[in-house]
């Protein structure tokens, strides 16, 4: 299994259904999870610097 969601199944974590994130592997539904705690971190890291430079 790779560490990108993207990867295993074509999509992004935010573009599933709920009824395909009910059918997706433990592992894979961890995998979201992980995906989207990366890209909100990423994203707040982002604003928090943009905010200290003002």
């Amino acid at each position: 299994m790779g560490n990108c969601f993207e990867d295993e199944t074509d999509k992004s974590p935010e573009e599933l259904t709920k009824e395909e994130f009910s059918n997706l592997s433990d592992d894979l539904k961890w995998l979201a999870y992980e995906n989207l705690l990366e890209m909100f971190y990423g994203v707040s890291g982002e604003l928090e610097e943009s905010i200290q430079d003002y």
